[in-house]
């Protein structure tokens, strides 16, 4: 899908019209968190081309309009908190293609309640990968999300009170990936 521009530094410095290709996919890629954790819908929806996939580890490959309306159930219906941190992006961009590649860092934060009714919420780090594209039309240019893919890098468990913590058994961790552990 790109073709990052062949350079050692294609994520620094440039033309000035391929550091504001840098800087508008770059805010394309922070509003996944600001959108997302807001409901804030329709301002997610534009961040993506009509087309477009996301594929995450509990959604899998879904198309984008099929992964808001799951993303909605989860976060009216069965309550599910979710918050995502912003941790640094780069893009890499190929202004000849009029694609680009942003990496953005991320702390996905959720919130769980153990069967002892211990709270704790579980941070995963993990880097989101946008698959952008230039398009053009309406007088104007912008730059949209074709495919994002998530990759989760390491979990942590962390209680809400800080006075109890809950307990995982070795068999049932056995069960996961190193990652999820």
């Amino acid at each position: 899908m790109t073709e990052p521009l062949i350079s050692p530094h294609s994520c620094i410095g440039g033309t000035p019209a391929e550091l504001l290709d840098r800087l508008a996919v770059s805010e394309l890629c922070k509003g996944w968190p600001v959108y997302r954790d807001a409901g804030e819908w329709d301002k997610f929806q534009s961040l993506f081309t009509k087309d477009a996939y996301v594929w995450t580890t509990w959604s899998g490959a879904q198309p984008i309009g099929h992964f808001i309306a799951i993303s909605v159930i989860g976060q009216q219906e069965k309550g599910a908190f979710i918050m995502h941190r912003e941790c640094g992006t780069l893009v890499e961009l190929n202004p000849e293609t009029n694609r680009a590649v942003g990496t953005m860092k991320t702390t996905i934060t959720q919130r769980f309640k153990s069967q002892d009714g211990c709270e704790y919420d579980v941070d995963c780090d993990c880097r989101f990968l946008f698959f952008c594209e230039k398009k053009r039309g309406g007088g104007r240019s912008d730059w949209k999300a074709a495919f994002v893919k998530l990759v989760y890098e390491k979990d942590k468990v962390v209680p809400v009170n800080g006075t109890s913590v809950p307990i995982f058994k070795d068999e049932v961790l056995a069960k996961f990936p190193t990652g999820y552990k």
